[in-house]
């Protein structure tokens, strides 16, 4: 049995999840295919891995009990989704390639759709990148634009900023509440 602590997961253009401990060399310990196309993005939530794919589903492994806990999870009928994010709390947020946000809760391990939200990226912004929290999110994306909205059901939007260089491939965001001292 592995602990999550420590390891290493990664998504892969094979539609296979691998998953390192770097303590146990440089092989997967464990590896395992729930995709029929492209892994996209995973995160890792408690004990599960999280793989979204080109297939326009996202499938849940639980990582201690080695297997496949919940697969086949409809995210979008169009498009497919390109990116997904967790952070505190029970919401996971994924985006796609229709510029839509799709929330998901995982109160319970349900892992169920709750709702889906056009997050403004024009034309057709695909949304390539994501980093949430209780407050806000935001979202890079294709169109060249990285738009913060707010973390509400709908989210609204508080700003967007303009890349001058292309397409947003990824983004990071320097939480100023998680660096706090007391």
């Amino acid at each position: 049995q592995l602990l999550v602590e420590g390891l290493v997961a990664a998504g892969q253009f094979t539609s296979n999840v691998a998953v390192f401990d770097p303590h146990c060399g440089g092989m997967p310990v464990m590896e395992y295919t729930c995709h029929n196309r492209s892994i996209m993005d995973i995160c890792i939530i408690r004990d599960f891995i999280v793989a979204v794919s080109e297939d326009r589903t996202l499938s849940v492994w639980d990582i201690t009990a080695g297997k496949i806990f919940k697969s086949g999870i409809t995210v979008t009928k169009e498009g497919h989704p390109m990116t997904v994010s967790f952070s505190k709390g029970n919401l996971m947020f994924v985006g796609d390639t229709e510029n839509r946000l799709h929330i998901f809760n995982t109160l319970n391990d349900s892992f169920e759709l709750m709702e889906s939200f056009d997050m403004g990226h024009q034309p057709r912004g695909s949304i390539t990148s994501m980093w949430h929290n209780e407050g806000f999110v935001i979202t890079g994306s294709k169109d060249t634009t990285i738009r913060i909205h707010t973390a509400t059901r709908p989210p609204h939007l508080i700003s967007q900023l303009t890349s001058a260089q292309g397409c947003v491939t990824s983004l990071d965001f320097a939480d100023p509440a998680s660096s706090a001292g007391s």
